[in-house]
């Protein structure tokens, strides 16, 4: 990481954070590139990461600034000594006079010795860092008995507030072992530990105007270094700060960035003192300075970090001071970008810092409270939004009325909380309904009108109403509007299509608007943490990928831990347990709802109920059914009194699916029915096709096949026609049957076999046609070797590759049961030790996974490795199976089996002789196979098939003398002697070639004979 800042000098400084688990020349570039780039808009990409070792990226920093410029090394001890970022800093130190480079290091051990020369220039400055570090603090507080008990929190704040000093934490922890300040905060006790030693050995040797600076800038947290002078009323004061910083008298200089901590355009140079100095200087304060001097200086400060966007500390500052209309006009000035760049963990907090009376007065107060609530999930939304309509009403504020109605309607909707009180809600709205909106901006009509759509479609999706609000919406989506009124009405319309009519063109419409949004105005955390909601949603809903759906997850997880956002990262893990129940990856699952329950805190009801079906539906998976069925009646008697017609239909199906498995089938099909009833009235695809599917399954357990392929035929057709790949409550054990009767009935164009590449199914156990299963993995080794995924050839990438095809061959060579990792060690690396082999061999079957492109391809257990046969076709194994010739003759399984041998077993060779025998099983086998097929043909008769199958063997086995034996028979029997004449001459001609000698005894003899008998 990077920091860059302009020092008093006005000379560029780019500060660089060195850590042992980063030793990347190109990241270190990368950096370095970034944060030049903020100081100046036309620095461009003048570094090029990929020029890793050369100094030339930064001849052109020199070129392009013209000046002098400081790389600032934070922390260059944790650097590898001998790795390749220290080569590069070692390159810069001996060529800094040539760069106009001044290095500035901070470390604990020395620098190596060919910085020397650097130093003695004056062009390197190095500091050393003695501040305890985790490791060594820890150490320290073992020594005393008295804090064993204390959990790793405790000790990160102590090192965050004592910054590591080592005689602060020692006088501290001095002081809290002798209980000499019990019942005060860390703050107060390392003010009564340091005080004498700030005052005698620190403050009394500062000349009077330095006291006054620093008395007077402790009243702030930390001083804008740019408004030092406006701030404290001391014309010196930023020299004064820059002494003090280059002295490291307990302050220093840092980058202030007010965004969620991270860098922005917003960032600033800021001066700060550390904790305890801090502290001792407040106390100070309060005893040098009036009431009207701190007061003075609070407000100047305060205004000046709140015009450089720095909410949360001007927001402390007021409070602290009780200046109560300054900050009511902070926040309202502020909210609403707040909220729409993600910052809503501030204005939450500043909230939490003013007096209830105070909000509850305020309807715009009120107002924002709620809207900021609603962000993070928290029930107490809608109390102080209806508060605030009821404010609005009072004063007659059309619009204040408008707005928080729809605040309130939104609050209960993302919630899902209360909603039994949207009947009211709406009758309320109708009360209203002949109010003049016209002179309004659009995007305050299209706010009101995608509540009302957002209500009716989860509260009555059947509502005639409906389609008119959703044509009046579409023609709204491209009206500016701010991001968080932009959010709900998307995630209204895209929930509604991909949960409710699972319609994918109306989706790809809705979902192509939000992207080019979000490409308008990137800077937005809402937006982006927003797309990747629904990007989530689409990739679970239509497009079936695991993988991509739990990336953007993860990535809105990310985005809504940095900024806040609660109640998106709850609906980001409802879209990942969706998809990881439906995949039947239990950890994940597992993992996701121990988020989900973070998340929310199970806060109000509706989660309650989300937590119950989630946690059914896993116990389902489990095989605890009746744990599930308690789970899904739990879930039904919520919604008794919270309908929601939608989730309850989710419910009944996971219900029916259960007395599916428990095989009470009258029941199950009550319940299919409601399910079935609603979906259609509902117009819901998805809901249809998960009624198909359990009442597909019901069939199939009760040998209704008819049935059971009208009800697949029907899940098909929306299937293919909206493309949806996703069925509730339909376990993955289940589905592998289902298919492979769909593929058994041929109703399957296509669409049941995306299924099995989605979700990585395995094929059923006991399903006959193997060969017809749509297996996302392929592997041929009959006449050449090929690797197939999802029917797209895999090509070795040279050399790098060549080991891993070996080890696949020694694994495919050893059959389904696999070789001892003993075994197959010593035959790639027989020169290596044990522990380096079997390094070797973990490293190689994790990059052999990735090539094949499934983690669960290649299979490690019980000391044995071997190729899943569940997921992996592999067609020698196959041949062998299904290819035995017993006394009935099956002429269509011969002529599969003869087909299925293409030609000479061909693995890369390991050397260990398996492979020759592997070949020579499988040659005598087809030989077998391919001889009793020509001799049911010449039973037929069918001779001309016959000659063509010997012909076959001939081409895929090359000289085997008794099919030429075989041939002249065909042929005598066809009464074609000059077939048998030329037939016996190729036969000559071959022996000679591979032989050196002539056919053997017994084809001469059966020729002479073939010929007089004609005769």
């Amino acid at each position: 990481m990077a920091k860059a800042y302009t020092i008093e000098s006005k000379l560029p400084t780019v500060q660089y954070y060195c850590s042992n688990d980063n030793d990347d020349p190109t990241a270190f570039l990368t950096a370095i590139n970034q944060g030049l780039s903020r100081l100046s808009t036309s620095f461009g990409s003048t570094l090029d990461p990929t020029t890793s070792y050369s100094l030339s990226p930064f001849e052109a920093i020199s070129e392009h600034l013209q000046s002098s410029w400081i790389l600032y090394l934070e922390d260059y001890h944790q650097l590898t000594p001998d790795g390749e970022l220290n080569m590069l800093l070692a390159s810069l130190a001996q060529n800094a006079d040539q760069l106009g480079l001044q290095l500035l290091v901070t470390s604990r051990a020395s620098p190596p010795a060919h910085w020397s020369g650097a130093v003695l220039k004056h062009r390197v400055e190095i500091f050393s860092d003695l501040n305890f570090n985790m490791e060594e603090l820890s150490e320290i507080v073992a020594e005393y008995p008295v804090f064993a008990e204390h959990d790793a929190q405790w000790l990160q704040d102590l090192l965050d507030y004592t910054d590591g000093w080592p005689a602060g934490v020692i006088l501290l922890l001095e002081r809290l072992r002798l209980e000499l300040d019990e019942g005060l905060s860390l703050s107060e006790t390392g003010t009564q530990a340091t005080s004498d030693y700030f005052m005698n050995a620190i403050f009394r040797h500062f000349p009077e105007e330095v006291q006054t600076l620093l008395l007077k800038s402790s009243v702030l947290p930390f001083l804008p270094a740019d408004d030092a002078e406006d701030i404290l009323q001391i014309p010196s004061a930023g020299k004064l700060f820059s002494t003090l910083c280059n002295q490291r008298t307990f302050t220093f200089r840092q980058t202030r960035c007010p965004n969620s901590g991270t860098e922005s355009k917003n960032s600033y140079p800021a001066f700060q003192h550390q904790n305890l100095f801090h502290d001792f200087l407040r106390q100070q304060a309060e005893v040098y300075l009036t009431r009207e001097d701190r007061l003075a200086v609070a407000q100047r400060g305060a205004a000046r970090l709140e015009a450089h966007g720095d909410f949360s500390a001007a927001t402390a500052i007021y409070v602290e001071h009780e200046k109560w209309e300054e900050i009511t006009a902070l926040i309202l000035n502020n909210a609403l970008q707040l909220i729409d760049s993600g910052q809503i963990a501030q204005l939450d907090e500043a909230f939490s810092r003013l007096p209830d009376k105070l909000i509850d007065a305020n309807p715009d107060l009120l107002f924002w409270c709620g809207v900021c609530e609603t962000s993070l999930g928290l029930a107490s939304a809608r109390e102080h939004l209806s508060k605030a309509y009821g404010l609005y009403c009072e004063q007659g504020n059309t619009v204040g009325m408008a707005i928080s109605w729809r605040a309130v309607v939104d609050a209960i909707w993302l919630s899902w909380d209360g909603l039994d009180q949207l009947g009211d809600w709406i009758k309320e709205y109708d009360l209203h309904a002949d109010t003049d909106y016209a002179s309004l901006p659009d995007s305050f009509q299209t706010s009101l009108m995608m509540s009302r759509f957002g209500i009716l479609s989860f509260w009555s999706p059947e509502h005639p109403e409906l389609p008119q609000l959703e044509q009046q919406l579409a023609s709204h989506v491209h009206t500016p509007m701010p991001t968080q009124e932009r959010a709900l009405l998307f995630v209204k319309i895209l929930y509604h299509f991909t949960y409710g009519t699972g319609n994918q063109s109306q989706t790809d419409f809705y979902l192509n608007v939000m992207r080019t949004m979000v490409q308008q105005s990137p800077g937005s955390p809402l937006d982006q943490i927003l797309l990747s909601n629904f990007e989530a949603a689409y990739q679970y809903c239509f497009v079936g990928s695991p993988k991509k759906c739990y990336e953007y997850v993860d990535e809105a997880l990310t985005i809504g831990n940095e900024s806040g956002v609660l109640v998106w990262q709850s609906v980001s893990l409802t879209h990942g347990l969706y998809m990881a129940l439906g995949q039947g990856d239990i950890r994940r699952t597992k993992k996701y709802l121990k988020q989900f329950k973070q998340v929310i805190g199970l806060n109000n009801s509706m989660h309650v109920a989300f937590d119950e079906l989630f946690s059914g539906w896993l116990a389902m998976l489990e095989g605890r059914h009746s744990s599930a069925l308690r789970h899904v009646d739990a879930g039904l008697i919520f919604l008794e009194h919270n309908p929601i017609p939608m989730i309850r239909n989710l419910f009944l199906g996971g219900k029916a699916a259960l007395l599916i498995q428990r095989e009470e089938w009258h029941e199950a099909w009550v319940v299919l029915r409601e399910v079935r009833s609603f979906a259609k009235a509902a117009r819901s695809n998805t809901l249809e096709i998960m009624a198909r599917f359990l009442q597909a399954s019901w069939c199939l357990k009760r040998n209704r096949l008819w049935a059971a392929r009208a009800f697949l035929q029907r899940a098909r057709d929306i299937g293919v026609t909206q493309n949806i790949f996703v069925c509730p409550w339909l376990a993955p054990a289940q589905l592998p049957g289902l298919i492979a009767f769909a593929i058994e009935s041929d109703i399957d164009s296509g669409y049941f076999s995306r299924w099995v590449s989605l979700y990585s199914l395995k094929v059923p156990s006991g399903f006959a046609a193997r060969v017809r299963w749509p297996w996302r993995i392929k592997i041929r080794t009959l006449g050449a070797l090929e690797i197939r995924l999802d029917g797209r050839m895999l090509e070795s990438q040279g050399r790098a590759h060549k080991r891993l095809l070996e080890i696949l061959g020694a694994l495919i060579t050893a059959g389904p049961r696999g070789i001892s990792q003993g075994e197959l060690m010593n035959e790639m690396w027989p020169d290596k030790s044990e522990e380096k082999g079997r390094s070797n061999l973990n490293t190689n079957l994790a990059r052999l996974r990735t090539f094949i492109g499934d983690p669960n391809a290649v299979i490690s257990s019980e000391g044995r490795v071997f190729i899943s046969r569940d997921i992996c076709w592999v067609d020698s194994w196959e041949f062998l199976a299904e290819s035995e010739v017993g006394s009935h003759i099956d002429i269509d399984q011969l002529v599969q089996a003869e087909h299925a041998y293409q030609g000479e077993y061909c693995v890369p060779e390991t050397g260990n002789g398996a492979e020759t025998i592997l070949r020579s099983a499988l040659a005598n086998r087809y030989l077998k196979v391919a001889r009793s097929l020509a001799r049911a043909f010449e039973k037929d008769p069918d001779y001309t098939q016959a000659i063509d199958i010997y012909r076959n063997i001939l081409s895929k086995l090359g000289a085997e003398e008794n099919i030429y034996r075989d041939l002249m028979c065909c042929y005598a029997k066809m009464n074609r002697l000059e077939g048998v004449s030329v037939i016996y001459g190729e036969c000559k001609q071959v022996m000679l070639e591979k032989y050196g000698g002539g056919p053997s005894k017994e084809t001469t003899n059966l020729y002479q004979r073939l010929i007089s008998q004609a005769d």
